[in-house]
């Protein structure tokens, strides 16, 4: 188990509810949208439901998809009012990108066949994701654009994932983590496209020194939200660690 993010991250099994379990931050954040709305525009096509992926914005079965309720959805950013508020529900995001990045580029998000495994041409080791779900890497990329926007796309995970006629395998363990990251913080908004398209936060991560515990020199990265078929999704993202 590592720390990272300012949170302690482990395993995260993506068939699992561990996503919807450590954020709950994010559901409270995200009522947090109806009651600006309730100012600012009409909710009677608007609803959230904690049922459903606690970042998702979902129209109601009796609205329609019309233009207006889409422009709707996307303003709901710049409707948010509170800027307060609206980094806590993109430090949310945040962490949650922190735990998928570091699986899906270091580890595994997917159980594995430790009995089942190739070799590349330099002797690394790839196991064979044992999930019915996941037979391509495109099955990999539905997993990922669940937080991740559609705009980024993270092929083979840097080489991270190798597809095979009978499914796919994964390096589970490229790397360690850096020893010295601490946490990091989403001090401000640095800028808004449009109606709120896309906010983007300025990120400071904090180092220190193991031995004493001594602050080291800040990392500052953009990091960046979308609003993507009525979800946010992380756009710009550095891993930290």
């Amino acid at each position: 188990m590592l720390s990272g993010c300012g949170k302690n991250l482990d395993f995260v099994d993506i068939n699992d509810t561990t996503i919807q379990d450590t954020t709950t931050e994010l559901q409270t954040t995200t009522s947090l949208v109806e009651t600006t709305l309730d100012t600012t525009t009409s909710t009677s096509n608007v609803v959230t439901s904690a049922t459903q992926n606690p970042n998702e914005i979902v129209l109601s079965e009796s609205s329609s998809a019309t233009t207006t309720e889409a422009t709707t959805t996307t303003n709901i950013l710049s409707n948010y009012g509170n800027d307060e508020h609206l980094i806590s529900l993109a430090t949310s995001l945040y962490n949650i990108a922190c735990e998928m990045a570091w699986n899906y580029y270091n580890g595994s998000p997917y159980s594995l066949d430790y009995n089942t495994y190739i070799e590349d041409d330099y002797g690394g080791v790839y196991f064979l994701i044992n999930d019915d779900r996941i037979k391509s890497l495109d099955d990999v990329h539905n997993d990922w654009y669940e937080i991740f926007s559609f705009e980024e796309n993270p092929k083979d995970f840097n080489g991270h994932f190798i597809e095979k006629n009978d499914g796919v395998y994964v390096n589970d363990g490229t790397r360690g983590a850096d020893v010295y990251y601490k946490d990091t913080e989403l001090t401000e908004i640095t800028s808004i496209l449009g109606d709120g398209e896309e906010v983007t936060f300025k990120a400071v991560s904090h180092y220190v020194s193991p031995d004493d515990n001594s602050p080291m020199e800040d990392k500052v990265n953009d990091f960046s939200i979308v609003v993507e078929d009525g979800s946010y999704h992380v756009k710009k993202f550095t891993l930290p660690y």
